[in-house]
Parts: C-alpha cells; structure tokens; sequence
C-alpha cells in the first residue's frame, strides 16, 4: 500500500467509513488546523429510526438476534423505570438481568436474585411496564415481589409469564387479557385466590402450587389443559400441590393426578409431593368458640354424641379433645376436667 500510494514520510491519508480516500497531505509542516473538524464530520449519523437511540456497548447478557445497534427509547425507559422504582442506580439499561432484542424492541428480559437474572432483587414493578409493546417472555422468578402490575394485562405479546419464588398476594383481574401466555407460574408465592383466567385460552402450563389457595373459579375447567399429563421431559402440564383447596373446588382441578404435586423450588427439575392444607383452626373443648371452655362446651358434645346435632368440622376438631378421631365419652370427660381444673 505504501508503494502504490507513492507515500512520504509524514504523510496523511484519511479515508471514510467506506474506506474511499477522502484527505491526503504531507504534513511535515504540521496538521492541518481543520483536522478534528474533518474527522468528525466523516462519523457516520445514526441510521436508526426516529424513536430509537443507537447503542454499541452492548453487555454479554444482552442478544441482540439481528445484531442492530438501535434500541427502541421507549422500552428502554421502562427498563429504567424499574430500576428506578426499585433504587438501583449503577446500571445501564442494557446491564439489568439478561434481555433479548430483536429489531430494536425488548422480545425477553429475566431479572431476578440468581446469576441468570443478574443477582438483582426486584421488590415492585412500575405500571409502565405496560409499555413493553412487543415482549413474549418476562421472567421475575426469586424476587421479593408482592403484586403485579394492573398494566400487565396489556402485554399483548406476551407468551411466557414466571413469577414464581416471590411474595405475591393478588393477580390483577388484566391477567386475564394475556390470550397469548402459554407457560404462566405463579408457583411459591403467597396468593389466596386465583382470578378469572378463562379467557387464557393458549396455555398449555399452568403452575398454582406451593401458594396458600383456597379458591379456584369454576371457569377455570374451560381451558383446555392436560389436567393430569405429563410433557415429554415428565414436568406436568398443571400442578397446584401445597394450596388450601379443601371445598367446592372445581372438578377439572380435584379430579387432577397433579392435585398434591409441585416442582422442587430451585430448579425446576422433578416433582415433589405438595399435599393440601385443609386443617382446621381450632381450640380444643371450646366447641361453640365463645372464647372460653364451659357447661354449654359439654352440653354440644353431648348433643354430637347422642346425634341430636352435627359437628361442623371447627367443631368436630374442638370435641375430639384427646385427637382420637371420635367424639365421645372420653372428651366429655376432658373437657368436664378441664372446667373443674
């Protein structure tokens, strides 16, 4: 190159970005004094689209499928948005647990207290959130989540939804909208009530176990699911082991092989024995549960034994004073013991 050029010593080429010699001079007698004007002026412009911002420090966490420099302005600002929310303040956008792109939009981010979801502890979501116009998968397993966005119900995209290992108490009523979920875990959390999901036609997983359920809405039988199946990898296709689901549960749910089973919390991997809590809170001889133990006490027992009355199970569980699974003389006594002290 040096020869073909017929180049000096101390001389200057500049080229563009297309490699094209644009500048050539000798410059034993100095720079020329419009040099860093020049150069500048040869950076190419962004060739991303209004609404997108162009970023070339990308992190390893970060794929970016058709590899463009161009981010969409508005998904990064909900990423933002949740990192300020939840105080954390030393990261980049593109640096918050790992994330997917494609064609500027954020297809998949996981965050989440473990090395896949960047050792970050989300403990709320902001209701931008909503914003995520183009998102299939959210991934906020292993965080110290309470509740979930209204604006969740507003991910039209979204395919995958785990929330699993969290504090969660409530599911928004919007969830119902995500006609395109097909794997939804809302296993561990602490959720009492599951909302109307019937119109969640896609899923094909569906994970309750592990909360403190004690009502399911009929409507749920409407899904399609494989109840009591198995996947090719032996994980059940539906699983709510560990609730409190003891009464007028929906047939599709109690009828289940996959009743009283859940997945092992880690990682996922086989499944674990979760049985139902149905014990009742009671306190022993105090069966009309007046707060104290007295003659009317012993008067109900007697009633339950001679069958002029029935136990309700509070009751039943408050006569059977020695835990024999009988109501009977022998409690009488107890509870008459217990009275005189």
């Amino acid at each position: 190159v040096w020869n073909d050029w017929d180049a000096a010593q101390r001389d200057l080429y500049i080229l563009d970005s297309s490699g094209d010699l644009v500048f050539h001079e000798n410059i034993t007698g100095g720079l020329p004094s419009n040099l860093e004007s020049m150069v500048i002026n040869l950076i190419p412009s962004s060739t991303c689209d209004e609404g997108f911002v162009e970023i070339l420090d990308i992190p390893n966490t970060c794929v970016v499928f058709d590899q463009s420099p161009c981010f969409h302005e508005g998904d990064l600002q909900v990423i933002v948005d949740i990192a300020e929310t939840n105080e954390i303040f030393i990261l980049d956008p593109l640096h918050m647990g790992s994330q997917n792109w494609l064609e500027g939009r954020l297809k998949r981010i996981q965050v989440g207290n473990y090395s896949q979801g960047g050792n970050i502890e989300l403990t709320s979501l902001p209701e931008s959130i909503s914003g995520l116009e183009n998102i299939t998968t959210l991934q906020i397993d292993k965080n110290a989540l309470t509740s979930l966005p209204e604006g969740i119900g507003n991910l039209s995209q979204l395919q995958l939804l785990i929330t699993s290992n969290n504090d969660i108490t409530s599911i928004p009523e919007s969830i119902n909208n995500l006609t395109q979920v097909w794997y939804l875990d809302l296993g561990y959390n602490e959720l009492e009530t599951l909302p109307d999901i019937s119109n969640m036609t896609s899923l094909l997983y569906l994970y309750i176990f592990g909360n403190q359920i004690s009502s399911i809405p009929e409507s749920i039988c409407d899904l399609g699911l494989d109840w009591s199946g198995l996947d090719n990898s032996f994980m059940p296709y539906f699983a709510c082991g560990g609730n409190s689901l003891c009464e007028d549960i929906p047939e599709c749910v109690e009828n289940s092989d996959n009743f009283e089973i859940g997945l092992e919390a880690n990682y996922y991997s086989f499944t674990i024995d979760l049985f139902q809590d149905c014990s009742e809170d009671c306190v022993s001889g105090d069966i009309n549960a007046d707060g104290s133990i007295d003659v009317l006490d012993v008067v109900n027992t007697v009633g339950f034994i001679l069958g002029s009355s029935t136990p309700t199970d509070a009751q039943g569980c408050a006569a059977d004073i020695n835990s024999d699974d009988n109501i009977d003389v022998l409690d009488v006594v107890q509870i008459v013991q217990i009275i005189l002290n």
